[in-house]
């Protein structure tokens, strides 16, 4: 009996420290895994580092002005090779973050560099491996 009850005990506290630890995994919200991308986009272009911020990209990505992915990697390079990225930061101090179902836009969102800057907004899609950036432009 004595037996019975220490192992009915240990069950109920493996149940109830595995009820308490899964509630303390919560997956982060839309808007804080889209913060991520934005963040992480950040770093990439303040590093010139193409193939992180081309690993944010969706493959549909498309922008009337840009064109698509394989587009971005060109201008990427170049602004790596001319030095447009040299001294380059970029501000999300006023990005406000929208959901929308599957869809997402970020923005304000301040670049600068040596050569000017921008004011842009990003649209993002939810897709199978999580939020992807697939258009933009300027805000």
């Amino acid at each position: 009996m004595v037996r019975f009850s220490m192992v009915a005990a240990i069950a109920v506290a493996v149940a109830l420290g595995l009820t308490l630890g899964c509630a303390g995994l919560k997956k982060p919200s839309n808007e804080e895994q889209i913060s991520t991308v934005i963040n992480d986009l950040k770093a990439a272009l303040e590093a010139k580092d193409k193939v992180k911020a081309l690993a944010l990209l969706s493959e549909k990505f498309d922008q009337p002005d840009i064109g698509d992915k394989a587009a971005v990697a060109d201008l990427i390079q170049m602004g790596i090779d001319m030095k447009y990225l040299d001294n380059g930061k970029v501000d999300l101090t006023q990005m406000q973050i929208k959901v929308d179902g599957n869809t997402a836009t970020a923005g304000p969102i301040d670049a600068s560099s040596d050569p000017g800057s921008v004011t842009v907004i990003l649209d993002l899609a939810k897709e199978a491996d999580g939020w992807k950036i697939v258009s933009g432009g300027e805000y």
